[in-house]
């Protein structure tokens, strides 16, 4: 290799790195809306995120926030899963171009409130993950929870607190993909069941 063609390689070289990689802020804050940020290297060119989550959950109302490198299936995502008036959880994913772009704050759009024509089983019982059915309603669904949802098993709050129950709610399409695997600080220790 001559000296001319080793001097394009590094030129292509360093240029592939720079169209590949880039830096986004990061910093996980649970049960806070404000998180001390650092510089992290992303590879890839998906940009960066940041994540904001209500999670509501009895008399338990938690806000958290995480900022990093894009994870571009769940960018502009919005998931949102309501049973009025013992659970609410409201997640959305805001993504950006450019070195350090997820500056903003904690943000979550309001939910539309408009009835949408679904009707849902509605229950919530804990320390059981049996079907609950002693408590069930009918509730009507809004804006974009246009999915019934039945989840039965454990699950760690962002206090870590761990408690068994089942819950029969609205859901929109991005929640029951979701499910638990893109929540903030809260985690399913054993899932019993899921069903949309």
């Amino acid at each position: 290799m001559n000296v001319f063609s080793t001097a394009i390689l590094i030129v292509f070289c360093s240029m592939l790195g720079s169209a590949f990689s880039d830096t986004c802020l990061e910093c996980l804050a649970i049960n806070s809306t404000v998180c001390k940020e650092t510089e992290v290297e992303c590879l890839g060119n998906g940009g960066c995120m940041t994540a904001s989550q209500i999670y509501k959950h009895g008399d338990k109302n938690f806000k958290s926030l995480y900022k990093s490198c894009a994870n571009t299936a769940l960018c502009g995502g919005y998931g949102s899963m309501t049973q009025d008036p013992n659970v609410t959880i409201r997640i959305y994913v805001s993504c950006c171009e450019g070195k350090n772009c997820n500056t903003n704050r904690f943000y979550i759009p309001t939910e539309n409130s408009t009835l949408n024509g679904l009707k849902c089983p509605s229950a919530y019982c804990e320390n059981t993950t049996g079907a609950c059915d002693g408590d069930l309603k009918m509730m009507a669904c809004r804006g974009s929870e246009t999915q019934c949802v039945d989840f039965r098993g454990r699950v760690k709050d962002p206090n870590d607190y761990q408690d068994d129950y089942c819950i029969k709610a609205c859901i929109n399409p991005l929640g029951c993909r979701e499910n638990f695997k893109s929540l903030i600080g809260v985690q399913e220790i054993k899932k019993v069941k899921l069903e949309c």
